[in-house]
């Protein structure tokens, strides 16, 4: 799937934008397969096209004869042909090349939007599982100011929709969805003075936690909410309260839903199910919870998962969220005073590092361009340091160091001898 954000609605355009592929089906026939896409595109500043679209095909025939064939009989297959890339060979005995062809299409404009829809409808793309999401993405570009909650694609989605009376114009509405697809989740957001945006794009299928702590990190998109507007769509109250924290301007409230966001969801949900949280509250929480953080030298991403002991009221909830700060502060304390005093033992540890790698050949990787240590010098530095750590000394006499899996790329019970005594 494309880039949903290059479907943003144009000002102006000097030319016509790419053609932006939705979506991609399989036909085929006695003696052939082929794929048709789904093709949107705009073509000037009101203006927009839909179809039905090929990748040109050209016969093997294409490829000069004397390079056609290689010393074996083997067909060999050109990157490029009169400037078009070549995909691949298909059914044989043809090139498929990059060059899009528009087997059938429609222009349309803001008013007659639903002459796009219909020609979709008319080329069976309704029938494909995705095409109330396309959909979505084509009209969204074409009248950016719908809700999300007004379309079909986000009906089973987690929305939150949150009025604010901060609007320069007066009283105004916003939505934030949560649009879970097949490979990825997307945070889109809409508001009444806001185009519809599509802000973020975690891989996989994330925890509730993931989605807080993502939002809470968003840039732009944000809103003053009205913490009285708040509702739902398939979200318990309280955890649309959550979501509007980490969604909302206030640092307060996007800390509290970081933090919250560290419950595991087992623990998390059910607890949102059964209180009714007050946004206000929770902004005032994370105020307090910020200062405090900021106080003892650490961050957020420092405090490691929430197991509350309890949890089942605010109380609990602030108390958890408390101890995690206070033990994420211990345990800063605790690595600052270890570092310290093993300062010396790591100039060393650089010291040997360096006497090992002294005259050992670096490896260059010309498709990457650049250079890397010697083999063994990651997993020595790693060695050293954790030895360091447990034993508060540098090793001795002849050992043998295994290496680390992020130096081979992968697991190994390989290791490689080192004589300390003589480094």
């Amino acid at each position: 799937m494309f880039n949903v954000r290059q479907l943003s609605r144009a000002v102006k355009l000097d030319e016509p934008l790419s053609v932006q592929l939705l979506l991609t089906k399989e036909l085929s026939s006695m003696v052939s397969t082929w794929e048709e896409h789904l093709g949107f595109q705009q073509i000037s500043e009101d203006r927009w096209r839909v179809g039905t679209f090929v990748y040109n095909w050209l016969s093997v025939d294409a490829i000069p004869e004397a390079d056609r064939y290689s010393e074996d009989g083997e067909l060999v297959i050109p990157d490029v042909i009169d400037g078009r890339k070549i995909l691949g060979l298909v059914d044989g005995e043809y090139l498929e090349t990059d060059e899009l062809i528009a087997r059938d299409e429609v222009e349309f404009g803001v008013k007659d939007l639903k002459l796009a829809r219909q020609f979709c409808l008319s080329q069976g793309w309704d029938e494909i599982t995705d095409f109330e999401y396309a959909w979505f993405l084509m009209e969204s570009t074409v009248k950016p100011k719908k809700a999300l909650s007004k379309y079909k694609a986000f009906k089973q989605m987690a929305i939150v929709r949150a009025g604010s009376a901060a609007s320069m114009s007066g009283f105004s509405e916003s939505e934030l969805a949560v649009y879970k697809g097949k490979n990825a989740t997307q945070i889109w957001v809409w508001g009444t003075e806001l185009a519809t945006e599509c802000t973020t794009v975690i891989a996989g299928q994330p925890t509730f936690g993931e989605v807080l702590q993502r939002i809470s990190r968003i840039e732009g998109s944000r809103v003053e909410i009205d913490w009285n507007t708040i509702k739902g769509q398939h979200l318990s109250v309280s955890a649309s309260i959550v979501l509007s924290c980490a969604w909302s301007f206030d640092e307060g409230g996007k800390t509290t839903s970081r933090l919250m966001g560290k419950i595991p969801d087992s623990v998390l949900l059910p607890f949102l199910e059964k209180v009714s949280l007050d946004g206000i509250q929770l902004c005032k929480w994370g105020d307090r919870l910020l200062a405090l953080i900021e106080k003892n030298g650490i961050s957020v991403d420092d405090i490691e998962t929430i197991l509350p002991r309890r949890l089942a009221s605010e109380n609990d909830l602030l108390n958890s969220l408390k101890r995690a700060v206070v033990q994420a502060e211990k345990r800063a304390k605790k690595e600052r005073a270890q570092q310290e005093g093993l300062a010396p033992f790591f100039h060393a540890i650089t010291r040997l590092v360096d006497n090992y790698s002294f005259g050992k050949s670096k490896r260059y990787y010309p498709g990457a361009g650049y250079v890397i240590p010697p083999l063994g010098v990651h997993s020595l530095r790693l060695f050293l340091t954790n030895f360091v750590i447990q034993h508060k000394r540098l090793p001795q006499g002849v050992i043998e160091v295994p290496y680390d899996k992020q130096e081979l790329g992968k697991p190994s019970a390989k290791a490689f001898t080192v004589d300390f005594d003589q480094l």
